[in-house]
C-alpha cells in the first residue's frame, strides 16, 4: 500500500504553469465542444445500459434480446449525427467502435466526463450553478439543457446556430477558484493517507525509504497545510463549510437520526467518498483547464494542473 500511495502522492505534488491571465475559449468553440461531448456521453449511456443488461439474470433472454435491439437502433441513429460535430481522435475511436467493445473499467473512468460536460453547459448559462464538490451534476438535466436529440441532426445544427454567450470572466474565475480548492484537497488526501501509513507502527521502513524525501516531507506537514487551506477557503468563500481543521462534507446518511451531525471532516470520509470527490474535482478541473487556459480536452487525469499560477488557496491575499 505504501508504494501505491507514494505513486499517487507524486500526482499530488503542486503543479504550476508559467502563464498569467486566462486564455478563454470563444462561445462558438464551447458550443461545439458541448455538442460533441453530448454525443459522446449519450453513447456512454448506451454502453452502460448494454453492460448492465448482461448482469441482469432476472430478465428473460427474450426480453434482453429486444432491449439489445433497441440499444443498437439508438446507436445507429446516433451514428448518423456524428458528421455534424467536431470530434477528437479519442472520441472518434469510441463513437465508431462496436457496442460492448469498451471495457467496463474504461467506462467507469469516462463517468467523470459528466462533470466536465456539466461545467461547459454551466459556462454557457444552461445550468444555473455548479453543484457542490461532493455532489455530481444531474446527467439528464445536463443533456436536456442543450435541447440536442442525438438522433436528430437538426437539433444539433440548431444548437450550434444559436448566439451563445460565455459567462463573464469574473464568474468563471470565482468558479475556478472553488474548483482549484477542492482539487487541491482531493490530492492532499493522498498525502494524508501516506502520512498515516508511514506513521503506522507496522510500516516497513525499507518501503518507506524508497519514497522520495521531498514526498515524505510533504506528507509530514500535510495536516498543517490542510488546516490553513480550510481556513483560507472558508474565509474566501471557496467552501461553504469547515469542520474543525478541514473542509466540511455531508455526514448524514438517509434514515439517520436528525440529531446526527450534518457535517464531518473531509479526512473522516470513506475511501469511496474520497474517490468520488476526486473524480468530480479532477474532471471539473480538466474542463476549466480547457475552457480558461486552452489545455487539451482529453488530457490524462494524472496530468491536470492548476489554471492559476498556483492554486487559488495559496495565492497572496492581495492577488485576488
Amino acid at each position: 500500500m505504501i508504494r501505491t500511495l507514494a505513486l499517487r502522492a507524486r500526482v499530488a505534488e503542486p503543479l504550476q504553469q508559467a502563464a498569467t491571465g486566462f486564455s478563454l475559449q470563444s462561445a462558438p468553440a464551447v458550443a461545439k465542444r458541448v455538442a460533441a461531448t453530448h454525443l459522446v456521453m449519450s453513447r456512454w449511456g448506451l454502453e452502460h445500459m448494454s453492460h448492465d443488461l448482461q448482469g441482469r439474470e432476472e430478465i428473460p433472454d427474450k426480453v434482453k434480446g429486444e432491449i439489445r435491439g433497441r440499444i443498437a437502433e439508438a446507436n445507429a441513429a446516433l451514428s448518423k449525427s456524428l458528421p455534424a460535430v467536431e470530434l477528437l481522435p479519442s472520441e472518434h475511436a469510441f463513437l465508431h467502435s462496436d457496442l460492448n467493445a469498451t471495457p467496463v473499467e474504461e467506462l467507469a473512468k469516462m463517468a467523470g466526463r459528466w462533470e466536465s460536460f456539466g461545467v461547459l453547459t454551466w459556462s454557457l448559462g444552461m445550468q444555473p450553478k455548479i453543484p457542490a464538490y461532493y455532489n455530481t451534476f444531474d446527467m439528464q438535466g445536463a443533456l436536456q439543457s442543450t435541447g440536442i436529440v442525438p438522433a436528430n441532426v437538426k437539433t444539433i445544427e440548431d444548437f450550434l446556430a444559436r448566439s451563445h454567450v460565455v459567462r463573464p470572466e469574473a464568474e468563471l474565475a470565482a468558479a475556478l477558484n472553488s474548483a482549484e480548492a477542492w482539487y487541491w484537497r482531493a490530492r492532499a488526501q493522498v498525502l494524508l493517507s501516506l502520512k498515516e501509513a508511514l506513521e503506522d507502527p507496522s510500516c516497513d521502513s525499507s518501503d518507506a525509504n524508497k519514497i522520495p524525501r521531498a514526498v515524505r516531507d510533504m506528507a509530514k506537514k500535510i495536516d498543517v497545510s490542510i488546516m490553513y487551506a480550510a481556513s483560507r477557503s472558508l474565509e474566501d468563500g471557496l467552501i461553504s463549510e469547515a469542520v474543525g481543521d478541514d473542509f466540511g462534507i455531508p455526514s448524514r446518511v438517509e434514515g439517520a437520526d436528525d440529531s446526527a451531525p450534518a457535517w464531518k471532516r473531509y479526512a473522516d470520509g470513506t475511501p469511496e467518498e474520497w474517490a468520488g470527490m476526486r473524480l468530480i474535482a479532477e474532471n471539473r478541473m480538466a474542463a476549466f483547464g480547457w475552457l480558461m487556459a486552452g489545455r487539451e480536452w482529453d488530457i490524462s487525469r494524472d496530468e491536470i494542473a492548476f489554471v492559476n499560477h498556483m492554486s487559488s488557496i495559496w495565492q497572496p491575499e492581495n492577488a485576488n
